[in-house]
């Protein structure tokens, strides 16, 4: 007599069964997901100090950029310091700020990558030269479409230096090359002279 109120009962109590499995299996991948994802960002936090590299990610819409601690200092900034792309490109040597404004604006307007290296004056009075790499990142896929920018910027000061040491030691050989030519061409002109 109440045969089909019990498989009723029987297939609603299947019916949640299958959805808590299928809950519990989804709350199992969601939780590998999110321990994949920390393991990854870990990895680049390890990767980005180890290598000294600055990160930054720029929201054109919105006008908001973010930045890690190793850029932060690279420019001279303070962790907790509320950082705007205006207060980066003042940091920037006058010399180099120019160009490196048209750059990124072509960049922009392009949609091209950015690459270029400049120097950076650090309130303290110290001078870095910064090698940046930039690109565009189209977010289309998300509900609302917007472009951002993204890269990385390094300490290249070191290199500059060694090229420039490099290049004052190649001036000086090339001006004693110089001399020792005009000294070996005085030398033969005596020596003609004495014949």
């Amino acid at each position: 007599q109440y045969k089909w109120y019990i498989i009723t009962a029987f297939a609603i109590i299947a019916v949640q069964a299958f959805s808590i499995v299928g809950l519990v299996l989804h709350r199992a991948r969601r939780h590998r997901a999110e321990a994949e994802l920390r393991e990854s960002q870990e990895f680049m936090e390890l990767s980005t100090s180890a290598g000294e590299l600055g990160l930054w990610v720029r929201d054109s819409e919105k006008d908001d950029l973010w930045a890690n601690p190793p850029l932060r200092s690279l420019f001279g900034f303070g962790e907790k310091e509320m950082l705007r792309l205006e207060d980066m490109v003042g940091r920037i040597h006058p010399d180099d700020r120019a160009r490196v404004i048209v750059e990124v604006e072509r960049a922009q307007r392009t949609g091209e990558s950015f690459a270029d290296e400049f120097r950076v004056m650090i309130p303290n009075g110290s001078e870095r030269w910064i090698a940046a790499r930039g690109r565009a990142v189209d977010d289309s896929d998300r509900n609302e479409a917007r472009k951002r920018r993204m890269g990385v910027m390094f300490d290249v000061t070191e290199r500059k230096r060694a090229e420039e040491d490099l290049h004052a030691a190649l001036a000086e050989i090339r001006g004693l090359k110089e001399q020792l030519e005009e000294e070996n061409l005085y030398l033969k002109e005596e020596i003609s002279e004495v014949k």
